[in-house]
């Protein structure tokens, strides 16, 4: 995923879990980790 930096979006991504990996001139880009299934 990706945002631009100055966007509300950016802390909703970090508090559902999507990690920072990059921070371009104008976006961040995230990941979601993979959930593990549960058995």
């Amino acid at each position: 995923m990706s945002a631009l930096k100055e966007s509300d979006s950016n802390r909703f991504y970090l508090r559902h879990g999507f990690q920072l990996v990059e921070s371009g001139e104008f976006d961040n880009y995230y990941l979601r980790p993979q959930r593990l299934p549960m058995c």
